[in-house]
């Protein structure tokens, strides 16, 4: 799950205090079909101490709050659109209760459903996917829905591009 927190601080070097906007994005994993936090998952301990940093430190700094959800492509696509909302009511959940003397009467949650494009970018950018050109083919095709364009990945070569996938890509797309 990515959330932006965007913070307002006063310029101490000009004569005429200019706000100068800083966004910090923190990136949150989640497990397979999960939509609890797991604060030992993957990089999750450094996400959460650099919102303790920021909240804990900067609070009263801070304007927006946005929460953009994700899951990745595995399973049907409705389900990735619920699942994902789970994922932001979850860190919105979070948020309130860890962090109680924030306002948070500008936060938004965005579910995003599953990370189509996040997956094309990832596999774009590793070189050791098994059969990268096939599978890209198979991804960018436009002419086929998400769900088709996952089962015929899920087939591809014995599913041996798959696995691979599965093992190394698809869980930094479940934010």
């Amino acid at each position: 799950m990515f959330f932006t927190i965007l913070m307002m601080l006063l310029s101490a070097t000009s004569l005429f205090a200019q706000p100068v906007a800083e966004k910090s994005e923190v990136v949150v994993y989640y497990r397979y079909d999960k939509h609890s936090i797991d604060h030992r998952y993957l990089s999750n301990p450094e996400a959460f101490a650099t919102l303790d940093s920021i909240f804990l430190h900067h609070a009263d700094a801070i304007d927006s709050i946005s929460i953009v959800a994700h899951a990745s492509p595995e399973g049907r696509s409705s389900y990735n659109q619920w699942l994902s909302g789970k994922r932001a009511e979850s860190m919105k959940r979070f948020l309130k209760v860890k962090y109680p003397k924030t306002d948070f009467s500008n936060l938004v949650t965005y579910a995003e459903g599953e990370d189509f494009d996040g997956l094309i970018r990832m596999v774009e950018e590793d070189k050791k996917v098994p059969h990268r050109k096939e599978v890209l083919k198979i991804l960018r095709n436009k002419n086929l829905n998400k769900d088709a364009r996952m089962k015929r990945l899920y087939k591809l070569r014995g599913g041996y591009p798959y696995r691979y996938i599965r093992k190394h890509i698809l869980p930094y797309l479940r934010t």
